[in-house]
């Protein structure tokens, strides 16, 4: 996944859908503007509406905070992010107490590196609202990436002793207990996640990794799948499908799902190499070949790659 995907998937929907409930907070208009010439004419091609559409979204300014939370939002779906943190750290200077308008800033700063203040961003949004658990979810995270195992159970723990009835929680509570080694705390948050919601992506994902530790690769690839049903863009879970598929010998289906995990997330060395092995076993070295070379360029020291290119005569 990207920074964005990874830190925050739950949180990105969250956050389109409050544009409307900034209104009363910030004082703006909650009427959309018309867009220029909208209706008159002949229809413009949809490139140059795009092109006309981003123009006037960076034009906007002023005092209007809603106005700039709604040019970012809509900045950040057309992928112009420098702009996007532009008008959202606008929006944040007239309303630093919204907590919608720092978790939008959350979903922009990892796509320009700026991990530090996304942590920041959702610190600061969980203190305004400690009840979103979503915040709470990519915020724990965000730990998580960073070692901070208990960091991140004491803010789970925290939030689910107000909210004991939010899977997302118990999931995120549950992936902690893994990464920590407690096979037997993560079991029990895991199952009362799935309990709370049978179909919840995090929920699924996390109980087929203790199948797969538990030898039990059938049941883990029903978790595997329920999980992207839920979540089509959970690279990870595209990735670990794809391995019990390689696996069980089902190569065509391994390349599939290696692919889509390397479409979500390219920066991934594993997924290159997981592909490149995929491809050897589908009789095609030279594709296998550029997957572990993608490999070595994003992970140099990668051994798996290194000694498959050397078994394929290309070191």
């Amino acid at each position: 996944m990207n920074g964005r995907q990874r830190l925050n998937r739950r949180l990105i929907t969250a956050v389109l859908a409050t544009g409307l409930l900034l209104a009363g907070a910030c004082g703006g208009d909650t009427q959309e503007q018309d867009q220029a010439g909208a209706g008159q004419g002949e229809p413009q091609p949809a490139a140059a509406q795009v092109a006309e559409d981003i123009l006037r979204l960076k034009q906007v300014s002023g005092t209007d905070a809603l106005e700039l939370y709604r040019a970012g939002l809509a900045l950040m779906q057309y992928g112009e992010i420098e702009a996007s943190v532009e008008k959202l750290e606008a929006a944040r200077e007239l309303t630093p107490e919204n907590a919608a308008v720092h978790n939008a800033l959350a979903l922009t700063y990892p796509d320009l590196g700026r991990w530090e203040e996304a942590q920041v961003a959702l610190e600061t949004s969980i203190e305004l609202a400690p009840e979103d658990a979503d915040a709470v979810v990519a915020l724990a995270r965000r730990y998580t990436d960073l070692q901070k195992l208990d960091e991140a159970q004491a803010l789970l723990a925290g939030a689910l002793a107000n909210q004991p009835a939010v899977a997302s929680l118990h999931a995120a509570l549950g992936s902690v207990f893994l990464r920590q080694g407690d096979a037997e705390a993560a079991q029990k948050e895991i199952e009362r996640a799935l309990e709370l919601d049978p179909e919840s992506a995090d929920a699924n994902y996390n109980f087929a990794t203790l199948l797969l530790a538990a030898e039990d690769p059938d049941t883990a690839l029903l978790h595997l799948e329920r999980a992207l049903r839920a979540d089509p863009e959970y690279a990870d879970a595209h990735s670990n499908l794809g391995a019990i598929l390689l696996e069980q010998g089902r190569a065509e289906g391994a390349e599939l799902q290696f692919r889509q995990a390397v479409a979500l997330s390219p920066g991934r060395a594993d997924y290159h190499y997981n592909l490149g092995l995929a491809l050897i076993a589908l009789g095609r070295p030279l594709d296998a070949e550029r997957a572990f070379r993608r490999t070595l360029g994003i992970s140099p020291r990668h051994a798996g790659a290194l000694r498959d290119l050397e078994g394929l005569g290309r070191d």
